[in-house]
């Protein structure tokens, strides 16, 4: 994760990302996108533990989020990873499934 963190471009998903929103999301779109991205890829349901045992998952997170936040992170990858996921699908031209 470390390693495609250093080299992934980010910031070029920003702007889709905060598209949907007409206010400023609560999270930063690049933090639920990587603590999405940590969901998925470790296939881990309840991130509150994970997140907050894990010297890996914070850095790579960029050492962020406050422990006591990731609770609130995770009601919100929640509720926000779908309309993530289908913005970045949609404005890719690809459909989920695909």
């Amino acid at each position: 994760m470390l390693k495609v963190d250093k080299v992934f471009p980010w910031e070029t998903f920003r702007g889709k990302l905060e598209s949907p929103y007409s206010k400023k999301p609560k999270w930063d779109v690049i933090l639920l996108l990587k603590v999405l991205l940590i969901k998925f890829v470790y296939e881990i349901s309840w991130l509150e533990g994970e997140i907050r045992d894990s010297k890996m998952f914070m850095k790579f997170l960029g050492g962020k989020v406050h422990q006591k936040s990731i609770l609130l992170l995770q009601e919100t990858v929640v509720d926000e990873g779908e309309r993530m996921w289908t913005t970045l699908m949609t404005q890719q031209g690809l459909r989920q499934g695909d």
